[in-house]
């Protein structure tokens, strides 16, 4: 069955997997909502996607931080797709369209093998290509697993099976889901040593045009710079050369008007343009075209002469948000994975770059707080978010002590019980004294959540407050509907006679 053969090729991790819904196919970049859900990844998902009813996406590293397969996602929309999967002379590597049109490059392995040294193959490839905006899967090396890090999804080729836009280019010709699968068992490695670019026809690089630039300024100086934006796209270009060549940047850049505009700046325009770069206040022109529609600020961090002047930052390769309560949140850094995180060690630079030191033993460069937010905010528009189990939130695990303090040892049915700190169980509920309860949960080290908050709660589970006469006393006891009582099993152990004789 189709199904089946697409879910033993893409394997992955087994306790979750990504969907993904659009909502606006209008513009370049297809917007919709992606989630990430804490279910088993099965084969009938793949049935669902291949009928067009859910878009899926599968996490590629499994709990023992190995995957089976590899991609490149080149987040660039003018590529000829046709042409790039035709400059592999090997075909170890097969170009699919995106969603959004751009390009996925897979490569798979006919074992598991360790995601580390997929990611470093992939980089391999990375470094011919030399794409301007592209994510690695799997992003990171090691999933946190105990800490319920579920990694991060690629959209999966083949939505809506024969009749999709999201298909495989095989020698510049689509194939159907079918030769995908024959693509798959024919060229799937044995060994990562064993895989050949033999690019026919080497890809135009802009890295050597422009050494550790920022993203957005290699894409550009390799497509070409819009008409009308000139001026800004030089003055960029003029900050690129104040930071790689300070001593000598006025000639660096007269010689990149010659090369990257068309046509040049005229004499004077030129020289007035070297006048604002000669001020001490300069930098990129990052919310301004042409620069704006290329901005890649996470990586741009990355890049010695990208736009943090005080050192280069390690690269921020996705975030990954718990639905919890409160929620945490997990980061790539590089292809390390650090969390679970708070909110505030991740709005506030200081307390992330001591999580960053106590985590991967990296001390990280000055940040303005300004390039945080920004870079934070476009981390953001990329997030991805996990369900959680009710019980994986502080309220779920009050409920679970709530249970246990009503049905454990603490449980009785004698009346009197209650003034000795029991919860007493009778015929439809239960009733507790709340100091008694406050007590247990100290026991068990909750702490979250003060009394007036327990009491709202308990309130909007149904339970009721009251007040009632034991041993001539009256007592405050809170009733709530009973639970299951949980019975401890017991198993008698077989005695083996001979082992007595």
């Amino acid at each position: 069955m189709l199904s089946e053969q697409f879910h033993k090729v893409f394997a992955g991790l087994t306790r979750a997997y990504g969907t993904y819904t659009i909502e606006d196919s209008s513009n370049i970049k297809i917007e919709g909502t992606a989630k990430t859900v804490s279910e088993s990844y099965t084969s009938h998902l793949w049935e669902l996607h291949l009928t067009g009813k859910i878009g899926l996406g599968v996490i590629p590293i499994n709990d023992n931080n190995k995957c089976k397969w590899g991609c490149i996602d080149v987040d660039e929309y003018n590529l000829n797709l046709e042409e790039l999967s035709k400059k592999f002379k090997r075909k170890n590597i097969i170009v699919c369209r995106s969603k959004s049109g751009g390009a996925h490059l897979f490569i798979f392995t006919k074992n598991f093998i360790s995601a580390g040294l997929m990611i470093k193959k992939l980089k391999e490839i990375c470094n011919i290509l030399n794409f301007s905006k592209y994510d690695l899967f799997p992003r990171q090396d090691k999933i946190l697993t105990e800490r319920g890090d579920t990694g991060n999804w690629l959209n999966m080729p083949y939505f809506n099976g024969s009749e999709t836009d999201r298909y495989a280019i095989y020698n510049g010709k689509a194939i159907s889901p079918e030769r995908f699968l024959q693509w798959v068992d024919k060229f799937s490695l044995n060994n990562l040593d064993d895989l050949n670019l033999g690019i026919s026809e080497k890809v135009e690089t802009s890295e050597d045009l422009l050494p550790k630039g920022p993203p957005c300024l290699q894409h550009l100086i390799k497509q070409g710079f819009p008409e009308g934006t000139r001026n800004n796209g030089l003055f960029n270009l003029g900050v690129y050369a104040r930071k790689s060549n300070p001593d000598n940047w006025e000639d660096t850049l007269e010689d990149m008007n010659i090369k990257y505009m068309n046509p040049p700046l005229k004499p004077r325009e030129f020289t007035t343009l070297l006048a604002s770069l000669d001020k001490k206040d300069y930098n990129y022109k990052c919310n301004e075209q042409p620069i704006q529609a290329y901005c890649d600020r996470p990586r741009c961090l990355t890049c010695k002469f990208g736009i943090n002047d005080d050192g280069q930052m390690p690269s921020l390769n996705g975030i990954t948000k718990i639905l919890t309560d409160p929620p945490c949140y997990f980061l790539t850094i590089g292809e390390k994975r650090i969390g679970p995180l708070k909110s505030e060690q991740i709005i506030n630079f200081n307390f992330f770059k001591k999580v960053v030191f106590e985590h991967l033993n990296i001390l990280l460069p000055k940040v303005a707080e300004k390039l945080w937010i920004e870079t934070v905010n476009d981390l953001m528009a990329k997030l991805e978010e996990v369900t959680a189990p009710d019980d994986s939130s502080n309220k779920g695990r009050l409920w679970e002590l709530l249970e246990r303090f009503c049905t454990g040892s603490t449980a009785s049915e004698v009346q009197e019980d209650l003034l000795r700190g029991k919860a007493v169980i009778k015929k439809e509920l239960t009733e507790f004294r709340i100091n008694d309860f406050m007590e247990f949960l100290e026991r068990h080290r909750f702490k979250e959540f003060k009394l007036h908050e327990i009491t709202a709660y308990l309130k909007n589970k149904g339970a009721t407050h009251d007040s009632k006469k034991i041993k001539g006393k009256f007592t405050n006891v809170w009733q709530i509907p009973n639970f299951i009582k949980q019975q401890e099993e017991f198993t008698q152990p077989k005695i083996e006679k001979e082992a007595y004789e």
